[in-house]
């Protein structure tokens, strides 16, 4: 995985003091935001999901994390 595409930059800002993607991905495990099926575990492809559109909806389409490859067979419990 990847902040950004190899065309864009990735954000970096005070409010979040952090770059953009940094930031998601941190409330993503520790507020548990990424739990997208509201089991209370964080696997790999809810955080992916997470990410890309969480990124894309703050940097208002300016940046967008990449993925080389899906993996649902190895859908594993991050947090």
């Amino acid at each position: 995985m990847s902040s950004a595409s190899g065309i864009e930059y990735a954000i970096e800002g005070e409010k979040w003091q952090n770059g953009l993607f940094t930031h998601v991905l941190k409330k993503g495990l520790i507020d548990k935001e990424a739990d997208l099926n509201g089991d209370k575990l964080v696997r790999i492809m809810e955080l992916q999901v997470y990410l890309r559109e969480t990124v894309s909806s703050l940097s208002g389409g300016a940046q967008h994390p990449i993925l080389r490859k899906e993996n649902n067979k190895n859908n594993f419990i991050i947090w």
